[in-house]
């Protein structure tokens, strides 16, 4: 197998992963958007932040972007219904974001932020096991939650906030409670919708506030849908308000949403690993490592076709259109070379083959006895005499010559 095979088969390769990545999985829908209006975007909550005077802005390729700016003071990060994990460097970008000043509200029910969760807060997770509660209204689902905030400009404000399917926090939370369920409440966690002697009731934590950041095992508070019911509109703003008491910006990260659309997931695929080469050194040397090796493969395996050295217009020579004065004495080693070029090229010769018959070539093919005798005794002449062997130079042409061994003219 040739080299070019090889690298046409990887090329393949990677088109085809590339394809099968973005086309999976089939039914996937995009959720929590800040700039969609269906009943599950976040549209709302962003509405209501411009009304308010905040400025928002989003993130739709990969945080790694939060690299481009070094200050993020006043600003807070929303990240609201992760549906895909953050990849090493991303998490890490936002470390960097947060050490610059920077605030996030994490809104996560899956667990894809359980990583964040440990870097940030310690022994933390999200319980994903179905919450019950008699605080419920019309549905099971819809499960009424406490909150209250006494932060900056918040001062002793209470909420009844609805929720959707809840999960709840399990772990060592020392941060301040500001949203949760009552004493009530209970986990199914063997999931057989009943509840048992080991399913204690008590009160569940969806929110609390730790370091500056805020963390929510609920992201459906902030959705369309329930942003309008009960006070969730009032708790969503008064969290912005608490980490940003003088105003800034809200910037929500919308790469964590999968979309229904193949296309867009493979144009995103294709711009992150763009990001990773461009933001990560590792990446960015393994990347030059890797085209420098190329390059040295090449050179080591691929040999250039034979029928390459006689191309016609193979290192064809310019004539320079020197003007009267402008010649000196320097310029004669040149003009020789010019003269031997245009005979190789003339005949279809490449430089090697040129060298090995240069002298019988030019007897043969120059007859002009002015070049020629130039051609032999360049180092003998002036400015003078360069001249009139430009001009008859930029008229010569060569001769037809038979090149096989002992062939004369033809």
């Amino acid at each position: 197998m040739t080299l070019r095979a090889i690298g046409v088969i990887t090329v393949v390769a990677l088109l085809v992963a590339l394809g099968i990545s973005s086309l999976w999985p089939w039914t996937a829908e995009r959720h929590m958007s800040a700039y969609g209006n269906d009943w599950d975007d976040v549209s709302y909550f962003r509405r209501d932040l411009d009304k308010t005077g905040y400025t928002t802005m989003n993130i739709l390729s990969s945080p790694m972007t939060l690299e481009t700016t070094s200050n993020w003071q006043d600003t807070v990060l929303v990240v609201a219904g992760v549906e895909r994990p953050y990849t090493d460097e991303e998490a890490q970008a936002i470390y960097r974001f947060l050490e610059r000043g920077g605030k996030l509200v994490l809104a996560d029910d899956r667990g894809h932020s359980d990583p964040l969760l440990k870097e940030l807060v310690g022994d933390v997770k999200v319980n994903r096991s179905k919450l019950y509660s008699p605080s419920y209204v019309k549905n099971p689902d819809f499960i009424e939650t406490a909150g209250y905030i006494d932060s900056g400009p918040v001062i002793d404000k209470r909420y009844t906030v609805m929720t959707n399917k809840p999960a709840t926090f399990e772990g060592a939370i020392v941060g301040t409670i500001f949203l949760n369920t009552d004493n009530r409440s209970w986990l199914d966690v063997n999931n057989n919708k009943e509840k048992d002697l080991a399913e204690h009731e008590r009160y569940f934590i969806i929110g609390f506030f730790f370091t500056g950041n805020a963390f929510l095992s609920d992201p459906s508070v902030f959705i369309n849908d329930m942003w309008v019911r009960d006070q969730n509109a009032a708790l969503g703003l008064d969290i912005i308000a608490a980490m940003l008491p003088k105003g800034g910006t809200v910037i929500f990260d919308e790469s964590r949403h999968i979309s229904s659309d193949a296309g867009q997931r493979a144009e995103k695929q294709v711009y992150d690993i763009f990001l990773v080469f461009t933001y990560d050194n590792y990446a960015r040397a393994a990347l030059i490592t890797m085209c420098i090796a190329a390059v040295l493969l090449y050179l080591r395996f691929v040999k250039l076709p034979s029928d390459w050295a006689h191309m016609p217009n193979l290192d064809v020579p310019w004539l320079l259109n020197y003007k009267e004065g402008h010649i000196g004495s320097e310029d004669a080693l040149r003009i020789r070379t010019l003269l031997e070029n245009k005979v190789r090229v003339a005949l279809c010769l490449s430089n090697k083959e040129f060298k090995l018959r240069k002298t019988d070539l030019m007897a043969s093919t120059v007859k002009d006895e002015l070049l020629l005798r130039f051609w032999k005794g360049w180092d003998a002449y002036g400015k003078e005499e360069l001249e009139p062997v430009l001009e008859r130079l930029s008229k010569f042409e060569v001769e037809p010559v038979d090149l096989t061994v002992g062939g004369g003219s033809r």
